[in-house]
Order: structure tokens, then C-alpha cells, then sequence
């Protein structure tokens, strides 16, 4: 064959494989805009929006190079054009390299702030392009803007409702029992506004493979036949989704999978699973227009209302440090940085101009100014680095569910750093952890913030500033294969081999007859026998007390389990109290003062995922 027939063959493959690409594209979901740039095209996936107020938006890309030849390097950002004030997010950015004749879709996640602004920005082989595609920012967190401290259940609970479901039914079933009467004179906020309906246009087959997709809803509704033909990795996403304290209703006839509960909970006319830190409520009684009131006030304060805990809970930097305190002095050193000043004012000012007046040297005051300046300068600098030194401070505390069957560990927890200087590298995640600032600026201070999604989650500009303590709540779901293996032998001896990769400090476990055991520090890949203390676990635990633990502080749990581990306990799990962050990624490098505590309830193989 000849180059010219070649050369047609390849020509018409790659606009065969376009066309089915964008063809498929079409088909599966709803795009908002596209815009081509001479080989490129950048489609913009149409996402539910909503008033949201916590966890991550998302925003899903479908870039296509229809080049047969070059490889192109891509870099979509938003928003195009931006503005802002306070904490918010001045722009979120990925890049990727797309091959000939091929496509990618990639997803933009937005953090819990305001990104203020419009549209989605192209950069192609390092060009930015002058034409953006335009994006649908979601409202994510613009509500936040005006809600600086203190406000816990300001925003209305927002439920993400499948293709398949009826908005109408959920809307007018809230409205019944909780629209005010006609004649009410009432200013109080309705409880009919206190839910956010957001219906989905795609298939759940065109679902999120990423359980940070659903982290910004309160609950997520979907029907039996929605389930039946889901994708395997839009229901794990999903399972994520609750086990990292979320909400999941299926609406008709469903049989869980084996790793829930054999017998659910039953809470009216719901039959609940717990799994992790969340719950999925089934329920067979998918007409909602004939729901009752008590179903629709058990939604709201129970279900629902329970999933977003701590992430509401926005204070101030100094109330921060006091809950959580990363060092214990942030206080400016006023009295010796006062002292330099005022040796500095009288040294350039008087002293000097007496000094040189006696030996008729005036005219080295141009000089001496900017030497003696230089001088201040650099011995603030100094008192600076003694009085705190290079090195960052960092403290994580957290709780993790980890379930061994599954390979799938559930955490939550909180992180904070204190830095002498900004952090040039910012902070890096990995794509599974869901990151929220713990306190909010008003809107005449705050940063703008970047984070680039190209390689991890890298926060690199804004996050943490010098000597201003930054603290963030964190949720993560991920697959890990840490373990702890327990056997007994011939004498009945109990012995545990730690496979977590860190020192244990303290672990307590029940047997399958109820026994408790205890032991304490357990090197790394050591293997100990443990000491039966006697007792046994008289009762089993409520099936939902990782979910009351989930919807209290986070901090304060962590301590009553460390100090009561027996009253979380049952048959053929442990708590494992962990002087290290097992399962939170260390972000900020350099860091030489940590102060890092896991707490790991970890659930054995042949155990159900519950409490």
C-alpha cells in the first residue's frame, strides 16, 4: 500500500474514533459546552448544581486530540476569569497528556471555599488559549461567603437525587408537612427551606468513579433498578461515599452485599445498614407521596442531617488553635521585637546624627541610613529564626475504620500546621482525602487559594501562611492492605503479628467468645502475646455508634476511645491506639515537631461492616 493510501486509512480511523468518542460522550451524559481549539476539543460534562455547602464539587472534562501524529500537553483550569475576597478559591488546575488520535476525561475538584469567578480556562503545549469553555461553577459554597464563624446548619440539607427519582415527589412530600400556612406571619426560616433537591439528568452508568464526587451531599437517592445496573466502580464510590460518614437511600427492593449487615436495623419504615461512619437506608416503600410526616422529620434530624458533622463546625484561627492546638505560643514576641525597633529608632536617628556631627561627616548619612537598616533588618530576622527556629510543627488526630475483609479503610480526623515560614511547596494530598479548612476569614482578610490536581491534590499557594496556624478537617477512603493477624496455639495462648507499619501503643481485642485482651508496645512487624484481662463483653454495641461517633467531635471521640476503649468493643474486632499517621498522608514536608494519634477500630474478616 502507498504512503498517500496509508496516510487516507489513518485519516479516516481518526475521525471514525472522534466521532464515536464525542458520539458516546453525548449519549451517556448531558455536555454543557464544548469548544474546539484546532486539534483539541474540550467538552464540559453538564453537573448537578445546588446550593452546597461542604465538601468537594466536581467538575468532569472530556479532552480529545484528533491530531494523528503529536502528543498534547493539556491544561484546563477555573475559573477563566476570577475575583474574589476572603478565603476563596482563585483557581484549580490539572493537566494531562493526551495521545493522537485518542481522549481523556478528567476531573476538577473544587475544595469547601467560594471560587469566584466564570468559565473554564485552556492552556495547549504551554499556549493559553483566548477562548474559554464555559462552566457551570455549581454554587458550591458561595453561600459560605456571607457565613464567616459559628454557623452550623445555616445552609439546607442538599440531597442528590437519581434520573430515576421523582424531584417533584421529594419537593411537594417537604412542602406538605413544613411550608408555613398562607396566613402565618412568621419571619423564621421555613423548614421546607432547609432541603436542597438536586436532580441528576445522567444515567447513573456516567456516575462518579470517586466517592469525593458525593462528598458535598447530605444524602444521595437513588432507586433498586438504579443499583441493579450501576457500574462496579460507581458503587464503590458510593459505598466510599458512606462509609466516610454519608447518606445512601435505595428506593424499593435491594439485597446488600455480603460485607453489610445480615440484619439491618429497623427505623420505621426503613431497614438501615451501617457502613463505616454512614448508613444506607432502604426502604420499600418507593411511592414518597404518601410518606408521613414522622418519615420526613426522621430524614431531616436523623439520616440526612447526621452527614455532615464536623464540616459545618467553622470557627476562627485563634478559637482553631485552642481546640486543636498545633503550638502552644503563637503570640507575636511584641516585647523584643519592640526592643529592636526602638535600639533601631535611636541608633539611626540621634545616634548616628551625633556621632557623625562631631566628626563633620554628615554627608555620610547617605550611607549610613541604609546601612544601618540593612542591619535591623536582618537582626529581626534572627531574633526570628532563635526565637522559633526553620522547622514546621504538625499534628494529626484521627479515627479509622478498618475493615480487613474489605481492604477498604474509612478515616476522619483533623490536621494542623504551624510554619516560621511559608511552606514554598505547600501542601500535598493524594486523591482520596477531602480537605476543609477548619475556620473561615471575613471578607477583608483570608487568601486566595490554588490547588493543582495534576500529579496529587497539591495545595500550593494560600493554604498556610507564616506563623498563622492553619487547621483542616479530613476525610479519607481508601484501599489498604494494613492488618493485624491474630492466632492462639496449643495452650491457648492468644498472639498478634502487626502489620500495620507503625508502633502500636496500646491494643485491646475480643475474641469470638467475647474475651478481652490487651497489650501494649507492639514494634512494627513484631508478634507478641497478648494478656486476657479477665472479663468479657457482656453485650453487643449499638449497630449505629460509629455513626454517633461520626456525628460528634471528632476530637473529643478520639479522646473518650482512647480512654474507654472497652465500650467500643466487640466479638472479633480491636481498637488500636497508634502514636503515628497510619492513614493520613504527612503534606507538609520539613516538618520536625509532630504530635500524631490513630485511633484504628479494626474489624476482622467474616465480620459484618457495622459497629
Amino acid at each position: 500500500m502507498n504512503k498517500a493510501g496509508s496516510r487516507q486509512i489513518v485519516g479516516f480511523d481518526a475521525v471514525v474514533c472522534v466521532l464515536m468518542v464525542l458520539f458516546s460522550f453525548f449519549h451517556s451524559q448531558t455536555a454543557l459546552a464544548s469548544r474546539t481549539y484546532g486539534d483539541i476539543t474540550v467538552a464540559v460534562e453538564s453537573m448537578p448544581s445546588g446550593n452546597t455547602s461542604y465538601g468537594y464539587a466536581e467538575y468532569r472534562i472530556l479532552l480529545t486530540n484528533s491530531s494523528e501524529t503529536d502528543i498534547r500537553r493539556i491544561t484546563v483550569f477555573a475559573p477563566f476569569r476570577g475575583y474574589g475576597s476572603g478565603d476563596y478559591i482563585r483557581e484549580v488546575r490539572r493537566s494531562v497528556d493526551v495521545g493522537p488520535v485518542s481522549s481523556a476525561t478528567i476531573s476538577l475538584f473544587q475544595p469547601p471555599l467560594d471560587m469566584q469567578g466564570s468559565d473554564l480556562g485552556v492552556i495547549i503545549d504551554g499556549k493559553r488559549q483566548r477562548e474559554p469553555v464555559s462552566l457551570n461553577s455549581s454554587e458550591h459554597c458561595r453561600s459560605n461567603y456571607s457565613l464567616h464563624y459559628g454557623w452550623s446548619r445555616a445552609n439546607p440539607l442538599s440531597i442528590l437525587l437519581s434520573r430515576t427519582v421523582s424531584y417533584d415527589d421529594f419537593r411537594n412530600g417537604v412542602d406538605k408537612y413544613f411550608l408555613p400556612s398562607q396566613g402565618s406571619s412568621s419571619s423564621r426560616r421555613s423548614v421546607s427551606e432547609e432541603f436542597d433537591f438536586i436532580k441528576s439528568e445522567s444515567s447513573v452508568r456516567a456516575w462518579s468513579t470517586n466517592w469525593l464526587g458525593y462528598s458535598r451531599f447530605d444524602g444521595v437517592v437513588v432507586s433498586a433498578s438504579d443499583m441493579e445496573q450501576m457500574r462496579a466502580s460507581v458503587m464503590l464510590a458510593l459505598f466510599e461515599y458512606v462509609e466516610c460518614g454519608g447518606s445512601l437511600m435505595i428506593l424499593g427492593s435491594w439485597q446488600p452485599p455480603g460485607q453489610l449487615q445480615a440484619k439491618p436495623s429497623v427505623d420505621g419504615q426503613f431497614n438501615l445498614y451501617y457502613a463505616g461512619f454512614g448508613v444506607i437506608a432502604v426502604t420499600d416503600s418507593e411511592d414518597v407521596k404518601e410518606w408521613r410526616k414522622e418519615v420526613w422529620t426522621r430524614l431531616r434530624t436523623g439520616i440526612w442531617g447526621q452527614s455532615s458533622s464536623e464540616l459545618q463546625n467553622r470557627i476562627g484561627i485563634s478559637d482553631a488553635n485552642k481546640k486543636f492546638a498545633v503550638i502552644e505560643n503563637v503570640t507575636v514576641p511584641v516585647r523584643g521585637l519592640f526592643l529592636l525597633v526602638l535600639c533601631f529608632a535611636i541608633i539611626i536617628g540621634p545616634v548616628n546624627f551625633i556621632v557623625l556631627s562631631r566628626k563633620k561627616k554628615r554627608i555620610w548619612l547617605l550611607w549610613t541610613v541604609p546601612l544601618i537598616s540593612i542591619v535591623a533588618s536582618l537582626s529581626v530576622f534572627l531574633y526570628a529564626f532563635i526565637a522559633e527556629g526553620w522547622k514546621a510543627y504538625a499534628r494529626i488526630q484521627s479515627i479509622t475504620i478498618l475493615n480487613q475483609a474489605t481492604q477498604r479503610a474509612a478515616s476522619v480526623g483533623l490536621n494542623a500546621f504551624y510554619s516560621p515560614l511559608t511552606p514554598s511547596k505547600g501542601l500535598h494530598f493524594d486523591y482520596e482525602t477531602e480537605v476543609t479548612p477548619m475556620s473561615l476569614a471575613t471578607w477583608q482578610g483570608g487568601r486566595a487559594r490554588e490547588v493543582d490536581w495534576t500529579n496529587e491534590q497539591h495545595f500550593d499557594i494560600g493554604w498556610v501562611a507564616a506563623r498563622v496556624p492553619a487547621h483542616f478537617y479530613l476525610r479519607k477512603n481508601q484501599t489498604r492492605r494494613e492488618r493485624l493477624k491474630f492466632s492462639k496455639d496449643e495452650q491457648g495462648q492468644l498472639s498478634v503479628l502487626n502489620g500495620l507499619g507503625a508502633d502500636i501503643r496500646e491494643l485491646w481485642f475480643v475474641d469470638e467468645s467475647g474475651n478481652v485482651y490487651r497489650a501494649e508496645n507492639i514494634k512494627a512487624g513484631a508478634k507478641i502475646v497478648m494478656s486476657s484481662i479477665g472479663q468479657a463483653v457482656s453485650s453487643k454495641i449499638s449497630q449505629d455508634v460509629w455513626r454517633d461517633v461520626y456525628r460528634a467531635s471528632w476530637q473529643m471521640q478520639a479522646n473518650e476511645i482512647v480512654s474507654n476503649p472497652q465500650n467500643y468493643l466487640e466479638p472479633s474486632c480491636y481498637i488500636a491506639i497508634v502514636d503515628d499517621s497510619v492513614f493520613f498522608e504527612q503534606a507538609l514536608e520539613n516538618v520536625e515537631y509532630k504530635r500524631f494519634e490513630s485511633v484504628i477500630i479494626g474489624i476482622l474478616e467474616g465480620t459484618s461492616d457495622a459497629g
